[in-house]
């Protein structure tokens, strides 16, 4: 029979220490879980299923056998080593919006003069902070004629650039997202529905959130199918603990289909 959480305190103090210790990383993932949700880099269900795992190391630490102290602990640190690939995600996040304000703004200013070839080009320039190499030459090359030299000389001098460091060609067209419409490359509102189609281009091109849910999704199976089902088969009886690795089998299952979007694709 497994001590009491009391008597395992008193009997053995050194490992309050030890918790104490499980349970800073502990918190610092759930603030982060949560935070996310609230951000919206992960959905609800995930966040949840991942929130309680996190939790459960804590638990298990005050709960389970002396020996599982450090294993867990170990646990806790490692995840937390996670962190600053999460940090860097963020961050990456963010550049990602300043850059789709940036585009939104050009082509918010390209609304009151469709026409200009300077508010093109900044367009332009947008797309290349984006990291949209070929859409930036294409909007760039088709505005560049109408800004002389003598004028505009960093205009010119950066679709040189753009143009030196290009490694893909251009498409034949880039398809409007709202009436499937294919525009010619240098055209910045769609030709059919006249949408400032391009604004699609710059935010599917590269998605943070779906590469947090993706980690947080491996990180959850991980933890349930390596450690959970190892726990269960040590705690509990054989038929106790084969049902509740199949719960967790299942639970794994479930984190995994949410962070890779499987159940998008099969509706």
């Amino acid at each position: 029979m497994h001590e009491s959480l009391r008597d395992a305190m008193f009997n053995h103090p050194q490992n309050i220490v030890m918790i104490i210790a499980i349970w800073v990383p502990v918190i610092v993932w759930s603030i982060m879980i949560i935070g996310w949700m609230i951000q919206g880099d992960t959905d609800a269900a995930l966040g949840l299923v991942a929130l309680f795992t996190v939790l459960g190391i804590g638990f298990t630490a005050m709960t389970g056998d002396e020996g599982l102290i450090p294993v867990l602990a170990f646990v806790a640190y490692a995840s937390l080593a996670l962190f600053p690939l999460a940090k860097w995600l963020f961050a990456r996040r963010e550049l990602k919006e300043m850059d789709i304000e940036a585009v939104e703004r050009a082509y918010q200013a390209l609304g009151v003069a469709p026409t200009n070839p300077a508010l093109k080009f900044r367009l332009a320039k947008a797309f290349y902070q984006r990291g949209l190499v070929d859409l930036a030459i294409s909007v760039g090359s088709k505005s560049i004629g109408n800004l002389p030299l003598a004028a505009f000389p960093d205009e010119h001098r950066d679709l040189a650039g753009w143009q030196a460091y290009a490694t893909e060609q251009p498409p034949i067209h880039y398809k409007c997202s709202k009436c499937g419409y294919g525009n010619l490359p240098g055209d910045v509102f769609c030709q059919r529905c006249g949408g400032p189609f391009l604004i699609a281009y710059a935010g599917r091109s590269w998605q943070t959130g779906d590469t947090m849910k993706k980690l947080l999704s491996l990180w959850v199976a991980l933890l349930l199918i390596v450690f959970g089902t190892n726990y269960a088969f040590q705690q509990f009886e054989p038929n106790s603990a084969i049902l509740i690795t199949v719960c967790l089998i299942g639970v794994s299952a479930f984190a995994l289909i949410r962070g890779f979007g499987l159940y998008e694709r099969v509706a």
